[in-house]
């Protein structure tokens, strides 16, 4: 069943043959009803194919089951954002902190929680996805400084100059160590 479940997945994820992928992954869970790994990974296959409920109820279920599952609810945050459903998909999108796959950085400093008051503090904007989250992304930043932060940017370093460019008031250093 394990091989069954990494050969659906790859299909799915790598070849995006969704449809081989699935079957493949509902094959295992016919041989191992229990079978978690293949139960989210099918989830995400139906979110991927664009059958939301089935990802959803799907996903609800299995972190029923087993909440501290950080996979599943980061598939569940993906599924989410895709559909128009920021509010929870940002909320479980938050998984990725403790995502096994996660890469941790010790921050010497806490995070900064959605509402908190800006005006007066400063405030570190990490750059933790790819090159064009970092562009997308970046727009954000005069809502933080109009908020009355003053922001630190890290970035890719290949985007440090245009950010520069972009935000005069910002301080961009490019990529920080992991230990900042």
């Amino acid at each position: 069943t394990a091989a069954l479940n990494l050969l659906g997945l790859i299909l799915a994820r790598e070849f995006g043959d969704l449809d081989a992928g699935e079957k493949l992954l509902q094959r295992a869970l016919d041989l191992a009803p229990e079978y978690a790994d293949a139960a989210s990974n099918l989830g995400w296959v139906y979110g991927e194919q664009g059958r939301v409920a089935e990802a959803l109820t799907r996903f609800d279920a299995l972190l029923a089951q087993h909440p501290e599952d950080h996979e599943t609810r980061l598939m569940r945050a993906y599924t989410c954002l895709k559909s128009g459903d920021f509010a929870a998909g940002w909320r479980d999108f938050e998984a990725r902190h403790a995502s096994p796959l996660a890469v941790p950085r010790k921050l010497p400093f806490p995070g900064c929680q959605g509402g908190a008051a800006l005006s007066g503090r400063r405030v570190l904007v990490l750059a933790e996805q790819g090159l064009g989250d970092q562009i997308m992304f970046v727009s954000c930043i005069g809502d933080l400084t109009a908020r009355g932060a003053t922001c630190v940017l890290e970035c890719d370093n290949r985007l440090a100059g245009l950010f520069r460019r972009s935000f005069p008031g910002v301080a961009v250093p490019g990529r920080l160590p992991d230990d900042v």
